[in-house]
């Protein structure tokens, strides 16, 4: 077999040209990374000293000052002073409307007992007036036979 590189480009094959050119770009690859890496080598070995520059601390614009955290602070304060206030009106009002519901169902069961006491005498009273007309008739149809 004959050397790839030996090879006339006159006499060449397409297939054997292209396996030629295959070689050689490889071969300009591997020079290329050789070259870069010792470019490396020898940049990051002399250039190693580091000059005393002041460093310039700068607040991100993103990033909120103790002031305005402050005023946040005293907003979210307010509003929970507020919002416990509110919850305090409502619980005062709720308990004040179920002391008067407590009221009213008290109020409403003495007047059932009351009322249910009246209808008891009502029906008692119904009573002995039906059995004193029923007297009365008997009384009245014994004296006319």
């Amino acid at each position: 077999m004959t050397s790839l590189l030996a090879l006339p480009l006159a006499e060449a094959s397409p297939q054997a040209l292209k396996d030629w050119l295959e070689v050689l770009l490889y071969i300009c690859g591997i020079i290329l990374a050789v070259a870069g890496v010792w470019k490396l080598a020898t940049k990051s070995a002399t250039k190693t000293e580091l000059a005393n520059q002041p460093i310039d601390v700068r607040q991100h614009a993103g990033i909120a000052t103790a002031s305005e955290l402050k005023q946040v602070h005293g907003r979210i304060e307010r509003e929970r002073a507020e919002i416990n206030a509110a919850i305090r009106a409502v619980s005062e009002a709720s308990e004040k409307r179920t002391d008067k519901l407590e009221r009213s169902l008290t109020e409403n069961t003495a007047l059932t007992q009351r009322m249910s006491g009246e209808v008891s005498q009502i029906n008692q009273s119904v009573q002995t007036l039906t059995s004193s007309l029923t007297n009365f008739l008997q009384h009245q149809a014994g004296r006319r036979e």
